[in-house]
């Protein structure tokens, strides 16, 4: 639910500086307030053209970005009604009514979902085991491998993966050392999915059944720009929040506006000196 306060223009520019470094440092609870902040434009992006969902995911933190894209859809479907295009900051006015990660953003990441039966001796995931007509197939929506980058609705732009493909690992969702969640059914809540089978009894012959999300990172740049190559990332890599997939530094967090005593920032205990605290990690946030 959006947070009922209005700011001024200088407030907002310094509330996005804020919500950018706490999206490139990996402080969820200043994030999970700032895009709640009614007046605060998430979309706005700063001078590398990035939006705060694109620093999240590029840097591989999976919370954060998540939390950002729940507000997106939420602030779409409340603002976009109708067929047409949503404002958005520095983003081509003729976007599609629907929502979409890789209309909006420069950075998105995929994700393949992989599903297998726990075996019932060994209790390790199986994909020989799944049941034709009755589970789902071993990969949603499709085998990696088989993944295409999408094409650019513009010339002069172009995807191109920046990661390679690695298991991913929630900081909410535990999961095993190779990433396996297991459930008695499908259609088990998130609650019930557990990372280890031997707490579990089968309701069926069938046995447990079991998960696990794989996920690659692809980002949009100039036609002329070479893209990193990432050949060094091995598949079985784990992608865990506040671990950064790019190997060259390519995330630049936004400096926070200066706080001195001598600059024009509002008084110690203020909001705005308080969130800077906490995006820091400071005691001032506190």
């Amino acid at each position: 639910m959006s947070t009922p306060t209005s700011f001024t223009s200088s407030k907002l520019v310094l509330m996005h500086a804020y919500l950018v470094t706490a999206a490139s440092k990996g402080r969820s609870p200043v994030v999970e307030f700032l895009v709640g902040l009614s007046d605060l434009d998430i979309f706005a992006r700063n001078l590398q053209n990035e939006t705060a969902y694109d620093i999240a995911a590029e840097r591989g933190d999976i919370k954060i970005y998540q939390q950002i894209e729940a507000h997106e859809r939420r602030l779409w479907t409340k603002k976009n009604p109708s067929s047409k295009p949503f404002p958005l900051t520095r983003v081509d006015l003729s976007l599609p009514a629907a929502y979409s990660r890789n209309s909006v953003h420069n950075v998105v990441p995929y994700e393949v979902v992989e599903n297998a039966r726990a075996d019932l001796r060994t209790r390790r995931p199986q994909p020989t085991l799944l049941i034709p007509r009755l589970d789902p197939p071993q990969f949603l929506p499709t085998e990696k491998e088989l993944i295409p980058l999408p094409s650019s609705t513009d010339p002069s732009l172009q995807w191109g993966w920046i990661s390679k493909w690695s298991i991913r690992r929630h900081p909410d969702l535990p999961c095993d050392a190779e990433g396996w969640r297991f459930a008695q059914r499908w259609d088990s809540p998130p609650a019930d999915w557990t990372p280890d089978p031997l707490y579990l009894a089968p309701i069926s012959r069938a046995g447990l059944v079991s998960q696990r999300v794989w996920i690659r990172v692809m980002k949009r740049y100039p036609r002329e720009q070479h893209i990193i190559d990432h050949a060094d990332i091995s598949e079985t890599d784990d992608v865990e929040t506040h671990v950064s997939l790019v190997s060259d530094g390519a995330v630049a967090p936004v400096a926070v506006p200066d706080t001195s005593a001598g600059s024009k920032q509002a008084k110690s205990g203020s909001m705005s000196s308080k969130l800077l605290g906490l995006v820091a990690g400071t005691s001032t946030g506190k």
